[in-house]
């Protein structure tokens, strides 16, 4: 399915911050990430991982497809833990971005999906609610729409 992704960068005092980089990745269609070497085979690196960067007035857009929730290694200590917590060893769907500009500190986050799967129960407990952005469509896709604010 596709997903569009756009948004602005500013500043804290609601300035435009033209020219940032903005990192993207999330995982494939079927839940897995690439760079990972010998979790998913001969995936190439660079699969579902971009930069781009904000025009002049500090905006931004990507298109890309709506990634998927995914199990953590359940293997070894990792997965011995969350099962004796009594845990499972599901991640919901959500997309992670890392903004970066001279003069700024680096902005690294990550956002999920309303209503997805896993949200409410994220085995890293990695889901805050400012974090979970509604569903919406534009363009007869999944949109989520971000505005960051860097700091200097």
């Amino acid at each position: 399915k596709p997903l569009l992704l756009h948004g602005t960068v500013k500043d804290e005092a609601g300035g435009v911050v033209s020219d940032a980089v903005i990192d993207i990745w999330h995982s494939t269609p079927d839940g897995r990430y690439s760079g990972f070497g010998g979790y998913h085979g001969d995936m190439p690196v660079e699969y579902y991982r971009g930069k781009i960067r904000t025009d002049s007035q500090g905006r931004w857009r990507v298109q890309t497809t709506l990634p998927a929730p995914y199990q953590i290694p359940n293997k070894g200590p990792t997965g011995a833990l969350l099962t004796m917590m009594g845990s499972h060893t599901w991640r919901p769907a959500h997309v992670h971005f890392k903004i970066r500009k001279d003069g700024f500190e680096p902005l690294t986050t990550q956002y999920y999906f309303e209503g997805g799967e896993w949200v409410d129960s994220d085995c890293c407990n990695g889901v805050q609610p400012e974090l979970v952005m509604p569903a919406a469509i534009e363009q007869n896709m999944q949109v989520m729409v971000l505005d960051f604010v860097i700091e200097p």
